[in-house]
């Protein structure tokens, strides 16, 4: 009688432990359930979405005359820059030897009075954004030197006015031309220098948000 009495509390306590199990293992599943509900961004929907605004941003830019007329602005009289624009933009066109000596992408340190200027004239005239574009002589070194050069340039000239100019730093962009668009392909000297050069475009307006 003991014996049986025994064997029906193991059988008892095993139905009840296999049950818990049963409950444990559902419990589980309810979980995973759970968490496969949920939402998780569509990385390619994140990237459409970037993708969208960085479009929207070069629009602008794609826009640009390159042959707007030229503009007189008092406050930025100096000897190799030249401004142009119009209502909607200005431009300020720098010769190399206002910023950089030749083949060097490190600022003057004469060049800064210069980036001031512009500075100060870009805060009565330009409320939007910035980009700025570097450009170098195809007539020298390689297209890969001349990338490399336009680009240090225009980021040098970026940096500066970030660091100095307190332009807040997410209305510049830059954008390295290397050889692309040359002023000139006349082989002279006194006309070449001004393939090497670095050019501020200043929107007048922000950019429409969408």
């Amino acid at each position: 009688m003991i014996k049986k009495t025994a064997i029906l509390s193991l059988l008892i306590t095993a139905s009840l432990y296999g049950c818990n199990q049963s409950s444990d293992s559902s419990t589980k599943n309810e979980d995973l359930a759970v968490s496969d509900s949920v939402v998780v961004n569509d990385p390619d929907e994140t990237m459409a979405s970037n993708d969208a605004e960085t479009t929207d941003m070069d629009a602008q830019w794609n826009q640009l005359d390159r042959n707007a007329p030229s503009v007189k602005l008092p406050e930025v009289s100096v000897i190799g820059l030249e401004t142009r624009g119009n209502k909607d933009y200005t431009v300020y066109s720098m010769e190399e030897s206002i910023l950089f000596d030749k083949g060097q992408a490190k600022l003057r340190e004469n060049s800064k009075e210069t980036l001031n200027k512009i500075v100060l004239s870009m805060a009565e005239r330009a409320k939007g954004d910035i980009r700025i574009y570097g450009y170098a002589d195809p007539s020298e070194g390689t297209s890969k030197e001349n990338i490399a050069l336009s680009s240090e340039r225009a980021m040098a000239v970026r940096n500066w006015l970030v660091e100095n100019g307190n332009i807040d730093e997410s209305r510049i962009s830059v954008q390295p031309m290397g050889e692309n668009q040359p002023t000139t392909t006349v082989p002279a000297t006194s006309a070449k220098k001004s393939n090497r050069r670095v050019d501020i475009v200043a929107m007048t307006n922000p950019r429409k948000a969408k």
